[in-house]
């Protein structure tokens, strides 16, 4: 029974995968070694269809993207993964399995090309630590308004007014987008506004502070 259910998106660049060349796999190998880390899927997808002259090689970028998650969270040691996933794409042609040989060449490509995927990885892991969480942000927007306060006489002329600014914060829980609004008055947006700077003080003092010790990953 194949250990993965792979989906139709990945799915048609094995085949392609399974076919590279020596040279093909050293070029492929070098462009994914040198997509920085924190890199977004436009930009490692991008860089590596540059490799226009690689038959199948949109195919090929989509599928390398897809297995990041997988070898990012598969416990298994690199080779086992490479076979078990090899295994399961054959498993789930439609038409005749792969003849042994390009079985073979597929596991040894995915193997080679899994050594060329560690920024990806990192990546991966950046991005689900600073999402894991069970609210996550997506934007904000403030929507200020004049309210006019009426004195006893609502007849009079002269008016007074208060300004109000409505924080409308954009938020995701799981698959699905929430807003929530919160009222503020100038001297509110001070004292977030003050907040904020210090939070991004606190970031910049940690990333000096410990820039010897720690590389940190700027996600794109």
């Amino acid at each position: 029974m194949a250990k993965f259910q792979l989906s139709r998106q990945i799915l048609p660049g094995f085949e392609a995968i399974s076919k590279l060349t020596n040279g093909d796999i050293a070029e492929l190998s070098e462009v994914c070694r040198n997509v920085f880390v924190g890199a977004s899927p436009s930009t490692f997808i991008k860089q590596v269809r540059a490799l226009s002259h690689i038959d199948g090689i949109n195919r090929i970028a989509t599928t390398l993207f897809g297995l990041v998650g997988i070898l990012a969270t598969d416990d298994s040691r690199e080779e086992e993964l490479a076979s078990d996933l090899a295994d399961s794409y054959n498993d789930s042609r439609l038409e005749a399995e792969l003849q042994e040989e390009d079985l073979r060449r597929l596991k040894a490509n995915l193997l080679i090309l899994f050594s060329s995927l560690a920024n990806q990885r990192l990546t991966f892991k950046a991005h689900t630590l600073l999402t894991d969480n069970e609210n996550i942000y997506q934007n904000a927007k403030f929507l200020s308004d004049i309210r006019l306060v009426f004195d006893d006489d609502i007849q009079e002329i002269k008016r007074n007014a208060v300004v109000i600014h409505q924080l409308k914060l954009s938020y995701k829980i799981g698959d699905n987008d929430k807003d929530f609004f919160i009222s503020l008055d100038s001297l509110d947006l001070i004292k977030l506004k003050s907040q904020i700077e210090r939070a991004i003080e606190k970031e910049r003092l940690i990333k000096h502070d410990y820039s010897d010790k720690i590389t940190f990953i700027e996600l794109e």
